[in-house]
Formats: structure tokens, C-alpha cells, sequence
């Protein structure tokens, strides 16, 4: 039988049909089998999205996971092992919708703690609405320091939507940005590693370090600002038109 070939209608027990199955490996007798037994998957799917869907994994992913996960067992399964498919394949869908949500999980908090770093270096460095030509420069090259020393710490930051661009190569404005790091008060430099090197928001800062989070947005505000001067001095950057 080949893999186009429909499987035999009067193969009527499972058993059959998975003898069957391994014999012939056709791909009609597989589709039959996840068929058989999709109900089982998602009766799992739904039992590991009631457990976990606050870590951010969505129904139609664990469906999907047990989904491959069935594909998995249904290809190793064997009748004669002696033992329900049912029984079998409880781990290999476990084992599946576990290692997707641990990444979904990962990829949730990560996503939402950078909100919330953006949300707090946005705050602070706008909390004042520029009225003039100068203060809308003056933010802009502001935001601009920011994504520069976020990229001390993230390789993949862009530089597309900025419209103050660095005129050197990464190697050399990186090594600016972390001299006129360096040469900030201890205070400054603190909060600026707390916040960019180790990801920690306003409020963490505060807590870790006794300060109010208006003082933090303040200490991160003037770091920026002092930076921002130290860079414009070398030429550090260019607009784009």
C-alpha cells in the first residue's frame, strides 16, 4: 500500500489498524490514527492551558503542541509494546506542551519586562512635553543615548525608527557611550546598570536601593542628558533626513 492509497474501510479495530500502520507506514492509516485520537490531545492541550495560560501560552498553541506531540507517539508506537496508546503517548504530549510553554513562558516575561523598561526610560525622558525646536532635539538625541546603551546589552537593538543616528561604527560608539558612562557619579552609573545591564525597572531600583522611583526617573533622566552632551561634543551623531 503506498501513501496515497485510502486504508482498508472494513479495518475496524485500532489493534488492526495499528498492525496494519506498521507495516506499511501508509499516510492515509496515519491520518486515520490522529483521527482516532485527537480528541485525546485536546483533552490535554486544554488541561496544560487551564494550568498554565497566565505564563502568557495561548490555547491554540498547546493544541498545537500536543498536536505534534500525538505525531511523535503515533510514529513510535508499537501494538505490541502492551500497553494502551493512550498510556504512550501521555508523555510524549506532556513532554511536548511542557517544553513549548517553558518557551512561551520565557519569551512572555522577557517581552513584558522590556515594556516596562521602555515604558519607564519613555516617562522620564518625555515627562516634559518639548515646546521648542531645541527641547524636541534635545529628546530625541535623549532617546537616541538610551537605544545606544540598551545595545551595550541587547545585540539585535535597531536604529531604524531613531532620527538622531550614530555617524561611527558600533565598536567605537560603544566605547564612548561606556566611557561617558564611567564618568558619572557612583549614583548615576548605578542606576543606569541596574536598569540597562541587568534589567531592572524603576520601581525594582527603588526598592533595591531606598530611593523614591521620581528619584530614579530623575538620576536616569540626568544620566542620559549628561551622556548626551559628553557624546555631542565628539560629533557623535547625525540627523536623518
Amino acid at each position: 500500500m503506498t501513501g496515497e492509497e485510502r486504508p482498508d474501510p472494513n479495518i475496524d479495530d485500532t489493534r488492526d489498524l495499528w498492525r496494519n500502520y506498521a507495516k506499511t507506514k501508509s499516510l492515509a492509516m496515519r491520518n486515520q490514527l490522529l483521527d482516532t485520537y485527537l480528541p485525546y490531545a485536546r483533552t490535554m492541550a486544554s488541561i496544560f492551558y487551564s494550568r498554565y495560560a497566565n505564563a502568557g501560552v495561548q490555547k491554540d498553541d498547546c493544541m498545537q503542541l500536543a498536536s505534534i506531540g500525538l505525531m511523535k507517539a503515533i510514529e513510535r508506537y508499537d501494538i505490541e509494546f502492551g500497553v494502551k496508546f493512550e498510556t504512550y503517548a501521555a508523555h510524549y504530549l506532556k513532554g511536548e506542551i511542557l517544553d513549548g510553554i517553558d518557551q512561551y513562558s520565557e519569551a512572555f516575561c522577557y517581552a513584558s519586562q522590556k515594556r516596562i523598561l521602555e515604558r519607564d526610560r519613555r516617562k522620564s525622558l518625555g515627562s516634559v512635553r518639548a515646546k521648542t525646536l531645541d527641547e524636541f532635539v534635545a529628546l530625541t538625541l535623549d532617546l537616541t543615548v538610551s537605544v545606544l546603551i540598551d545595545k551595550l546589552n541587547v545585540d539585535n537593538v535597531e536604529y531604524e525608527s531613531l532620527l538622531y543616528k550614530p555617524k561611527t561604527d558600533d565598536a567605537l560608539i560603544s566605547k564612548r557611550v561606556l566611557k561617558s558612562i564611567d564618568e558619572l557619579e557612583h549614583r548615576h552609573r548605578q542606576v543606569l546598570s541596574m536598569h540597562y545591564f541587568y534589567d531592572q525597572s524603576y520601581a525594582e531600583i527603588s526598592r533595591s536601593l531606598n530611593i523614591s522611583k521620581t528619584r530614579i526617573s530623575q538620576i536616569h533622566k540626568e544620566s542620559i542628558q549628561l551622556i548626551r552632551e559628553k557624546l555631542l561634543a565628539k560629533s557623535t551623531f547625525q540627523m536623518v533626513i
